[in-house]
């Protein structure tokens, strides 16, 4: 936490954690072997999305801020892409309906 409380600090070092955390479990998975995407999808929702969202009950006001909406937006494309193994121009919010994923931000809210 910063001295102005802007919680800037805390967010940036939740998502830098959940996106290393994202790019190791890329590295173990693929298309023909590694976890399947029942898996992954666990893995996110039970591990990385609660990773992201820690104490977000006092930060919550904060996610609409332009930086933090990006950050969210990334986390939330990267668990799709991850997921579903679809095409990188893919929407997100065709593949958050897909896979049955709420919202990053209506999570957190």
């Amino acid at each position: 936490m910063d001295s102005k409380l802007s919680w800037k600090a805390h967010l940036e070092a939740k998502f830098q954690k959940a996106i290393t955390t994202f790019y190791q479990l890329w590295r173990v998975t693929s298309v023909t072997w590694g976890m399947t995407a029942k898996v992954v999808h666990w893995l996110y929702t039970a591990v990385i999305r609660p990773m992201f969202c820690y104490v977000a009950v006092i930060w919550w006001s904060r996610i609409t801020l332009t930086t933090v909406d990006k950050q969210r937006e990334h986390l939330q494309r990267l668990a799709c892409l991850y997921i579903t193994g679809a095409m990188h121009t893919t929407p997100t919010a065709a593949l958050e309906i897909i896979i049955g994923i709420v919202p990053l931000a209506v999570h957190v809210k």
